[in-house]
Parts: C-alpha cells; sequence; structure tokens
C-alpha cells in the first residue's frame, strides 16, 4: 500500500503510530489560519460611527482600545478603507511652525528683566546643594578641557543636568536643550546639543575624572554625606553576555569593538562592610 500512494514503509508505520495516539487527524483542513473575520462587526460599527464624527484613524483606535477591544491603526484603516472611506483632510491651514533652535553659548550679562518659560524648573532645586558641593570648584581642580568661549563647569553641568533629568541617553538632548530656561542654570542661553556632548565626552581623559571623584569624595566627607557607620557604593558594569533573554533585550550597551554582547548590570556594596547586597 505504501509503494502505492508513493510512500516508503517507515512513513506509514510513523502516521499509523501518530494516528492511534491521537497525535493526528486524518482530512485535516487545508486552510490553515483564523476560520472567521479577525474583528467582530461590533468594532466594524464603532469605527464607521467615529469616523462620522470627524475621528482620526489614531482616534478611533485609541477610543476603542479604551474600552475593552483592542484594535490597531492598521486595522481601522483597513476597515475604513474597504467601506470606500477616504483620508481625513487636514485640520490646519498649513503645516505646523517650525521654531528655531537655540544656539547654546554662555551668557555675557545676566539677562534681568526677561521672563523665560522653564518646563524642568524641579532642575532648579539641585542649585543650592551644587554650590554647597562646591562644584565649580571642583570642576576646576580636576583639570577637565574648555575652551576660550566655554568653561569646563558649562559641559560637565550640562551632563549633570541631563542625568538628573532621567533622559538615558545623550542622544535624547533634544527636550532639554529646547528648553531656554534650563540653560540659563549653568550661564548658557541653552543646553548643549547631542553632538557637543558627545564629542567632549571623549575629550575627557580618566585622569580628570579620576580627579573629580577622589575630591568629590573628599568633600562629602567634610560635609557628613558619607560617613562609616551607614551608606552605599553604588556602581554599574557592562559583563559579557551570551543568552537570548528576552527582558534584557532594553538594557544591552553598545559592544564596540568586542562581538559579544554586553548587558548593563549594578552593584550596590555596603559601605562599611563591603558585603555585596
Amino acid at each position: 500500500m505504501a509503494k502505492r500512494f508513493g510512500y516508503s514503509p517507515a512513513t506509514v508505520h510513523q502516521l499509523a503510530s501518530e494516528l492511534r495516539s491521537g497525535r493526528t487527524e486524518l482530512f485535516r483542513s487545508s486552510k490553515p489560519g483564523p476560520k472567521g473575520p479577525r474583528k467582530s462587526v461590533t468594532v466594524r460599527d464603532k469605527v464607521l460611527r467615529l469616523r462620522a464624527e470627524e475621528r482620526s484613524v489614531t482616534e478611533i483606535a485609541a477610543s476603542i482600545s479604551a474600552q475593552g477591544m483592542p484594535v490597531s491603526v492598521p486595522t481601522v484603516w483597513g476597515i475604513l478603507h474597504a467601506e470606500g472611506i477616504g483620508r481625513l483632510s487636514r485640520r490646519s491651514n498649513g503645516p505646523a511652525p517650525r521654531l528655531a533652535p537655540v544656539r547654546a553659548k554662555a551668557l555675557s550679562e545676566w539677562p534681568a528683566g526677561s521672563r523665560f518659560d522653564c518646563d524642568h524648573a524641579g532642575l532648579y532645586l539641585l542649585l543650592p546643594e551644587l554650590v554647597a558641593l562646591g562644584l565649580l570648584e571642583l570642576i576646576r581642580s580636576a583639570h577637565y578641557p574648555g575652551t576660550r568661549a566655554l568653561f569646563a563647569f558649562h559641559s560637565i553641568g550640562s551632563l549633570l543636568l541631563r542625568k538628573c533629568s532621567r533622559h538615558a541617553r545623550t542622544a535624547n538632548a533634544f527636550p532639554l536643550g529646547a528648553d531656554p530656561g534650563l540653560g540659563l542654570a549653568l550661564g548658557l542661553s541653552a543646553l548643549f546639543k547631542a553632538t557637543h556632548l558627545t564629542s567632549y565626552s571623549y575629550r575627557v581623559k580618566r585622569q580628570a575624572n579620576v580627579a573629580h571623584l577622589e575630591a568629590t569624595s573628599r568633600r562629602c566627607v567634610e560635609l557628613g554625606l558619607y560617613c562609616d557607620e551607614s551608606g552605599f557604593n553604588l556602581d554599574f558594569h557592562a559583563i559579557r553576555h551570551h543568552g537570548d533573554e528576552v527582558p534584557l533585550e532594553e538594557r544591552y550597551v553598545p559592544a564596540r569593538s568586542q562581538r559579544t554582547r554586553s548587558v548593563l548590570t549594578f552593584f550596590a556594596q555596603d559601605h562599611a562592610s563591603t558585603e555585596m547586597v
């Protein structure tokens, strides 16, 4: 029988074994995939009703999804296209106005009598603590590089404010750089963009960072921020990773010259006992 239908005897024995164990069935459907429409008629009716209210495709998808019926923007557009409904006309006359970029430069004089709107004004609460720490003197004593027009404090301060604003990467520097009120905190017309901060980071030598950390630690001891009884030493390390775990996909760091991917890890050490916690 196997030879009659073009099968080998081993294949027939395997099919018979799978059939007895229930792992397969005869006369299976030749049409894989969904057996019915992906979205119910209720979704279609909601889409058409919302479009009649001059809602955009994005607004329709968000409104229906908020009602417990997840639907994507392409699905909404597919329903409208099938009904012969085209796109909405522009809601405004012409494109949105583009704001001229603010060039970061040192202020020659204090802008007395001027008013600035600042979306990140909470960072101003750090200024008294930075003054108490003596950050300006610490940066000057570490011999960080500067130019004739810009002090090292301008660049280091811009990096510090971006870090305190919880912007993960320097490449995402535009939201803060476009805030004129935030640059005023450092005596600048605006904070530096990603291009300057990236190039400045490569100019800084390791000796400057070590000197700055040592001086900052001594200053923190003088202020009573460090003591022998309590506290933690915190540090980040990039370690090589050879797995494929999905939760770590957004924790990778650039490999640069090494082929193996690296994962950014966080270590906390007790200050007194030096135990890892």
